[in-house]
């Protein structure tokens, strides 16, 4: 994982890594805390 990610940060910095990452466990925590919402559907 870690020569994956050193070239990725070499290549679009860190800013660009953080803020994707950040997305994903955003995105993710949403999706966790409200499951009904999201893979319940009544009809």
């Amino acid at each position: 994982m870690s020569p994956i990610t050193g070239r990725l940060f070499d290549k679009y910095g860190g800013r660009i890594l953080a803020v994707v990452g950040l997305s994903i466990v955003a995105v993710s925590t949403f999706m966790l805390s409200n499951p009904i919402i999201l893979f319940y559907n009544p009809s």
